[in-house]
């Protein structure tokens, strides 16, 4: 839940500062043995957060998250997400599983013009939605 709650919040992050900064803002996830991780920077380049350094020459980067398998939580699918700066927009719809293999299954979606929203699809965490709509 904490985990997913951040994610919630930075996605809400994310987008405003597309339209504070008038730039595009995108969130890159990708994971490798060690981790799964999330940055968000601003222009149209591609950041890995799993590489050093995580973004070239040009992007600025807002904010980068790392969680550790030790957790045993793991951010899936590996994709992106951009924000428009006009109003904000996420330009696909987008979402995310935090799944741990303790707790259970969270999904963290983003439409392009509504509110970041979470479900429970198996209703493994009580005092969500389920089924996600």
């Amino acid at each position: 839940r904490g985990i997913n709650a951040e994610l919630m919040t930075d996605l809400q992050f994310a987008r405003s500062e597309a339209v504070q900064r008038k730039n595009r803002v995108k969130v890159t996830f990708a994971s490798n043995a060690a981790f799964s991780c999330y940055s968000i920077y601003t222009v149209d380049v591609e950041c890995d957060c799993t590489a050093t350094p995580r973004c070239p020459v040009g992007a600025t980067e807002l904010k980068h998250v790392s969680v550790p398998v030790s957790t045993t939580v793991v951010l899936t699918p590996a994709r992106a997400v951009v924000f428009d700066p006009a109003r904000g927009e996420a330009l696909q719809d987008f979402s995310i599983n935090v799944f741990s293999t303790r707790s259970g299954r969270l999904t963290t979606s983003v439409n392009k013009i509504g509110p970041v929203r979470v479900c429970s699809p198996d209703g493994s965490i009580t005092g969500v939605p389920t089924p996600c709509p």
